[in-house]
């Protein structure tokens, strides 16, 4: 099922395994472009980077942006770019990198 964005909805992107925590700021009128602001991820209570990787995770009015748009394949697909380069889902933050790189 499809999330419908909303102003101040949590979002995540990434690459790969790697996850970052972001803020929908912005939703063009007919939906089908949103522009995310990047959130501030502090690491949490017995936080391990090869074990353990917990995060606090608050808005950033200050991180930067990157715009989606709705593609006709079901997707959010950076602005600008051709093909899908990574992800993003659109109703839960979260932050992760993978320590094997």
């Amino acid at each position: 099922m499809k999330k419908i964005p909303e102003v101040g909805m949590g979002v995540t992107y990434g690459y790969g395994s790697d996850r970052y925590p972001a803020t929908i700021i912005e939703i063009s009128k007919n939906g089908k472009q949103i522009t995310i602001q990047d959130d501030t991820a502090v690491p949490g209570e017995n936080f391990d980077y090869y074990g353990n990787q917990n995060y606090s995770i608050t808005q950033n009015p200050n991180g930067s942006t990157r715009t989606y748009t709705f593609r006709k394949r079901g997707i959010w697909v950076q602005k600008g770019s051709a093909r899908a380069i990574g992800f993003l889902t659109i109703g839960s933050r979260d932050k992760y990198s993978d320590p094997s790189f």
